[in-house]
């Protein structure tokens, strides 16, 4: 049989190195994120301290300007930047400027503002390539400028840019080893279901979750074993009953052949004699044909083929037909024989197999009834389903054998059967073809008042 998921152990070992390696570039992306962020915290920080050890030192005074001018550009270094800026935004001091009264203004930055309104402010800026970030930090300081400290560092892109190729070989790595070690767990997952033996399956130890698997497989085997015991025991039973179903009627006219090739029959016992040979040649005609039925409706059983070929198929016509052929045969036993249609009685299906239905149930309703026996057929429909019911007001059937009459070749009363040419077949003929087309049947029966057999078909589409 072509898989079409994969090996179990490929899907497993796909599953460990997919889970590996997203845990990884997960973790990867949170730890780099992570320092990323603590390094901009921490350089704040720095800034921040920076900021009040300058502020100390700073000269004090109006007239300190030139000082305080002096004393920053003493402090300004190839990290860190030293800026000095009025209130209005104008720049006094920039260490990274020779002329700073022509930079732009510096009252729209952030760390200046919130510094002017709160006593320190703090932000952050990506560079225009986004390969370098810098950390601002501003203090208002007592006669209303403020003094700010940045320092530039590179962004977590620039970081990991330049650990592409250290990045690709460590995924190398990473990928090579997930994959040595997923096929090792697959293997050793896989090994307990490969020893798994399946004539006896709850003999070894197991995974947990898989017992109610193998206690369902443990309950197929034996249902299977008892399935294959139960059809060979039919299977040489149904052998047997036909051997024997078609030894007397070949004895027969073996016999009476034998007589007429003798000469040993008086002439005006020919007409006699032919009868008899035309009777068993007419028995063994009926149980051949019903052997094939069945044989048909066992294949079409055993491959699950319930559906193709089906049609339309009108119930009450099937009646009709079935009882314009049983006509002779009712008046022959003295019977009445009465149809009866409501609502709409078709249904998809085997025509052939639902004439046999049909016929099986009114011939032996006929069969085994009484002279001046009535046997009443009633077809009704509903939305769901249709009904086919056979009532006749014969001989009746014991409720030990109720349970039987389906069998193959099982007859309530063999002497009965033999003699009016029952074939034993047509009951169960009646049950394959219903389930054949999923229908239920239903027995109701008392001895000397008579039997009432009911099969509901399905609505199939």
């Amino acid at each position: 049989m072509k898989s079409r998921m994969g090996t179990l152990s490929s899907r497993i070992l796909r599953a460990i190195l997919l889970v590996s390696l997203v845990t990884a570039a997960i973790c990867s992306a949170t730890a780099i994120w992570a320092l990323y962020d603590t390094i901009g915290v921490k350089e704040q920080r720095d800034l921040r301290n920076s900021l009040l050890l300058i502020e100390q030192g700073l000269p004090q005074g109006a007239s300190q300007d030139a000082n305080r001018t002096a004393y920053l550009s003493s402090l300004g270094t190839e990290e860190i930047r030293v800026t000095w800026i009025a209130a209005d935004g104008t720049v006094l001091y920039d260490s990274r400027s020779e002329n700073a009264a022509l930079m732009d203004s510096h009252a729209d930055r952030p760390e200046v503002i919130e510094a002017l309104a709160k006593g320190e402010g703090s932000s952050s800026r990506l560079s225009a390539t986004y390969s370098e970030v810098t950390y601002y930090h501003a203090l208002r300081l007592d006669d209303g400028t403020v003094l700010r400290l940045s320092s530039a560092h590179n962004t977590a892109f620039s970081v990991l840019s330049r650990l592409v190729i250290p990045g690709i070989l460590l995924f190398i790595v990473v990928v090579l080893a997930a994959v040595l070690i997923s096929q090792w767990i697959a293997r050793r997952t896989i090994a307990p279901l490969n020893d798994i033996n399946l004539d006896d399956p709850l003999q070894d130890e197991m995974y947990f979750e898989l017992e109610p698997l193998l206690k369902r497989i443990e309950e197929q085997r034996e249902r299977i074993q008892r399935q294959t015991r139960e059809v060979e025991e039919q299977r040489r039973a149904f052998v047997s009953n036909v051997s024997h179903e078609l030894k007397t009627p070949l004895t027969v006219i073996a016999g009476y052949a034998e007589l007429l090739k003798a000469g040993s029959v008086e002439p005006q016992d020919v007409p006699e004699v032919s009868a008899l040979i035309f009777e068993e040649a007419g028995y063994m005609r009926g149980l051949v044909d019903d052997v094939l039925a069945l044989s048909q409706l066992d294949e079409y059983t055993a491959t699950g083929n319930t559906t193709t070929h089906a049609l339309r198929v009108d119930l009450a016509t099937v009646a009709g037909d079935v009882l314009a052929r049983l006509a002779p045969f009712a008046e022959q036993n003295q019977v009445l024989v009465d149809l009866v249609c409501t609502g709409d009685t078709t249904i998809y299906g085997l025509e052939r197999v639902l004439t046999g239905i049909v016929y099986n149930l009114s011939e032996n309703a006929i069969r085994y009834n009484r002279p001046d026996g009535e046997v009443r057929i009633e077809l009704s429909g509903n939305a769901d389903e249709v009904s086919l019911m056979v009532a006749d007001t014969g001989i009746g059937i014991a409720d030990e054998e109720q349970p039987r009459v389906f069998e193959r070749f099982y007859r309530v009363d063999q002497a009965h059967s033999r003699e009016s040419g029952g074939t034993g077949l047509g009951l169960a003929i009646v049950k394959h073809g219903a389930f054949y087309h999923r229908a239920s049947i239903t027995l109701e029966s008392r001895l000397d008042e008579g039997t009432t057999i009911t099969v509901r078909f399905p609505r199939l589409s």
